[in-house]
């Protein structure tokens, strides 16, 4: 729902609530319980982040991954089936 990512982006850039359902009077209900949730988690998302460890074994897990052809979207020899 395009007006729920307008909403998110004006409250990302400093608007109050009031202000960034301004745009869309006929979602106002349905889209101001979603952004007061959304702006109660924002900050915990904030701090979460995977540890070093982490990283380095996605990163090591995405180098082991066989390359893909760039013929094909899906890999080498990988054509969806039915079209």
């Amino acid at each position: 729902m395009q007006a729920l990512a307008d909403c998110l982006e004006a409250l990302r850039h400093g608007a109050d609530l009031d202000l960034a359902l301004e745009s869309y009077p006929e979602y106002r209900s349905q889209l101001k319980a979603l952004l007061e949730v959304a702006s109660l988690i924002r900050p915990l998302a904030e701090d979460v982040a995977p540890s070093s460890a982490t990283r380095e074994d996605i990163r090591a897990r995405l180098l082991e991954l066989p390359e893909r052809s760039s013929s094909s979207p899906l890999g080498p020899g990988m054509e969806p089936s039915g079209c």
